[in-house]
């Protein structure tokens, strides 16, 4: 998750993503992009099973105000080592070492993670040191195909409901935090302070791209991301 972004900037652009692991490998590891979590779990289980764990795709529902939204709108692995843990490396700001479920808060980073379980549910949430417990996200132990989560993985690419369509992101942890561009704006977040600054110019965005998560884009994507962003911003 320091290597790899969280990024959709191939939803802003247009380009298709199809539920293919040799895709998803190409993607990641020849063209040294990112992806969201259909991409980023699917390449991250591919690692682990040539490692030797069981690994196992479950579908999550993502809360939004409290509400849970629709199944398979979030992909997430249980992986078997010397006990059962869930690992997830595609939902952005969120854990970096595995959790185990059910047992007490794990500090990390900045913040207490927590996998409960409440009838044949467990819930991923989360709670910094004054805050409340915020609930992420929703799931069950049974196991699913890549291809069971096509539906949601198109819906994410072409509604307007969609945060993906709605939003551009591109995001990646560091060893103090975090560092974020999205529309429009680069979010640099050490743990303690926060900085924001805004992206006023193409240089500037290729720069950004470049050099805080090594992503290579030609001239005219950089063009079509800033037209994007734009009309996201409009939008909202």
């Amino acid at each position: 998750m320091r290597a790899v972004p969280f990024e959709n900037l191939d939803i802003t652009l247009g380009y298709p993503i199809a539920l293919s692991v040799d895709s998803f490998l190409d993607k990641i590891v020849n063209r040294r992009r990112g992806g969201f979590c259909y991409e980023l779990n699917s390449a991250f289980a591919w690692l682990l099973r040539e490692l030797g764990f069981s690994v196992k795709f479950l579908t999550a529902r993502v809360f939004k105000d409290e509400v849970p939204g629709p199944e398979f709108s979030h992909l997430l692995l249980q992986i078997k080592v010397e006990q059962t843990v869930i690992g997830d490396v595609g939902f952005g700001d969120s854990f970096l070492l595995p959790l185990v479920p059910g047992e007490h808060p794990c500090y990390q980073l900045d913040r207490f993670y927590q996998v409960l379980k409440e009838n044949d549910l467990w819930t991923m949430r989360q709670k910094r040191h004054d805050d409340s417990w915020e609930p992420r996200y929703i799931f069950d132990m049974k196991p699913y195909q890549l291809d069971d989560f096509s539906t949601m993985c198109a819906y994410h690419q072409n509604s307007d409901m969609s945060i993906f369509t709605r939003s551009t992101v591109c995001s990646r942890a560091t060893r103090q935090g975090r560092v974020t561009y999205t529309n429009g704006r680069l979010i640099l977040n050490d743990g303690i302070d926060r900085q924001e600054t805004v992206v006023e110019d193409k240089k500037s965005l290729r720069d950004i791209l470049q050099n805080h998560f090594d992503v290579y884009l030609s001239e005219l994507e950089i063009e079509s991301l800033i037209a994007a962003t734009d009309a996201q911003i409009s939008f909202d």
